[in-house]
């Protein structure tokens, strides 16, 4: 076994670190074709909030028609 990576270089081997090529993640895939999602749920938002009152959008506010709640 040889150590790449020491703090002191004691021996001067010939030894290089090689960068290979990963393959591409569905991840990356997966969070661009999100973000449109998110600008457009944005956008729809602020539409909203034009015109309603600024009570539906406060969390905050629990109305008797909410069942159930999840505090944190």
């Amino acid at each position: 076994e040889t150590l790449l990576i020491s703090s002191k270089c004691s021996s001067k081997k010939a030894t290089t670190l090689q960068t290979v090529r990963m393959p591409r993640s569905n991840v990356l895939d997966r969070v661009q074709s999100f973000l449109p999602q998110m600008a457009h749920a944005n956008d729809e938002l602020r539409r909203k909030m034009v015109t309603a009152p600024a009570h539906q959008f406060d969390i905050e506010n629990l109305d008797s028609a909410t069942e159930k709640v999840i505090e944190m």
